[in-house]
């Protein structure tokens, strides 16, 4: 079969394209070239550490050959079963769990303070549905471990991934153990001085021949019932008034709704400014909105109050623009959900209630990539017109093959035209 050719200016023309298209090939066994990566970006485009480390990771999973994995290459070929390279960067080992439980456990360490939620987006499918155990059995649970920022800047934070993703892709239908937070966290910040953390997480993947479940998203927003709020600044006078100005300025703005701070963390640098505000519905869905401070910082006290004051002001304004909308997920969540849709069994719900209420967004341009590669890599997965629900391949996990579409293929090349004509307006 000819390789599938990706180019990389496509739309956002970001790493969303390498992540998503080399993930979906390595889980379909789709031999795929991306040419001009991240093209769409200044600087220069090419594979940066994070997409590098993931692509190097899926590859030795996959057994793929490759062809221009390397740093700042604007050209990759991955052709997934072909390599006979013995050569293993990733070694994976076992380990044990609070419970007694065999666990595998694999690190991967970006070796830099480049973002751990943009390789576990790149990684998560693929350890979900590729379990090598039998039919019979239940998969060994896994212990995954990210070396690197966990609050950087243009990626979701880790604890964006923790307190609102993994939610509401349980909410709306995965397996409610399919992958929670586990051990300690230690935080790396590309802010300040840079700094290396590190995270766990615990995976539990599918059982061979099974697939995800269709998801769920098209309940209404609901009212708001409590705001979480987590907060990272710098220790004493910074962090004690950043936490008295956003709970009093929620309070004036929502008096009936419960406020809580889950954490209020010393950031150890005083460039280091994070706020995450999170909204619980009566849907079930939690909407997010976070603010990473990447400007200077006046010196002193009043040059605290004002980050503070302006980081407080523009992050509650973001929460009322995002329940303006009546959507039961935040615009930053929509492009996280797309792979998950793709590859389940089955028709998954978009926001149908918001749409005819008549208050619903467009995509953005990152959901729009999304959907893209998707299409692109799981030919058989369908978005409908308004681009809300879609029709899953239903991937089986333990069996990775080459995808074949349930349909056409001139109905496949429309649908992608289609897309592209859409994406151009």
């Amino acid at each position: 079969m000819k390789p599938l050719h990706i180019d990389g200016t496509t739309l956002e023309g970001g790493g969303q394209l390498v992540r998503l298209s080399v993930g979906l090939a390595a889980l379909t066994g789709r031999h795929i070239i991306i040419s001009d990566i991240r093209g769409g970006r200044g600087g220069g485009g090419g594979l940066k550490r994070q997409h590098l480390v993931a692509v190097e990771w899926l590859a030795e999973a996959c057994n793929a050959s490759t062809d221009g994995a390397e740093l700042g290459s604007r050209r990759l070929e991955f052709e997934p079963g072909t390599s006979t390279n013995q050569k293993r960067k990733f070694k994976e080992t076992t380990t044990s769990l609070h419970d007694g439980t065999i666990a595998r456990n694999i690190v991967i360490d970006l070796c830099s303070p480049g973002a751990v939620t943009l390789v576990l987006q790149a990684v998560l499918p693929f350890i979900l549905l590729s379990t090598p155990s039998p039919r019979d059995h239940l998969p060994k649970p896994v212990v995954l471990t990210l070396h690197g920022g966990t609050n950087c800047s243009a990626s979701p934070s880790l604890d964006y991934i923790q307190q609102v993703t993994i939610h509401n892709l349980i909410r709306a239908g995965l397996p409610a153990q399919f992958i929670t937070s586990y051990g300690q966290t230690r935080r790396g910040y590309t802010q300040g001085s840079s700094s290396i953390g590190q995270t766990s997480f615990l995976v539990h993947p599918l059982r061979a021949g099974n697939t995800l479940p269709s998801l769920d998203f098209s309940s209404a927003q609901g009212s708001l019932v409590k705001i979480n709020i987590t907060l990272l600044a710098p220790g004493g006078f910074a962090l004690t008034h950043l936490s008295e100005v956003i709970t009093e300025t929620l309070k004036q703005k929502y008096p009936n709704v419960l406020l809580a701070i889950l954490v209020q963390e010393d950031s150890r640098h005083w460039r280091r400014y994070y706020t995450l505000i999170v909204a619980e519905t009566s849907s079930g869905f939690r909407l997010g909105v976070d603010r990473l401070h990447e400007g200077k910082v006046p010196k002193g006290d009043d040059g605290s109050r004002e980050v503070i004051n302006s980081m407080v002001t523009r992050s509650v304004s973001d929460l009322e623009d995002e329940l303006s909308h009546h959507e039961p997920l935040d615009h930053w969540m929509q492009d996280q959900i797309v792979v998950f849709q793709g590859l389940a069994a089955g028709k998954s719900l978009g926001g149908g209630a918001a749409r005819e209420q008549g208050t619903s967004r467009e995509a953005t341009l990152h959901t729009r990539t999304a959907k893209w590669a998707v299409a692109k890599l799981l030919p058989g997965a369908f978005f409908d017109a308004v681009g809300d629900d879609c029709d899953g391949v239903g991937l089986t996990a333990g069996q990775i093959r080459r995808m074949t579409t349930r349909r056409h293929d001139e109905d496949v090349a429309t649908e992608l035209a289609q897309l592209s004509l859409e994406d151009q307006t």
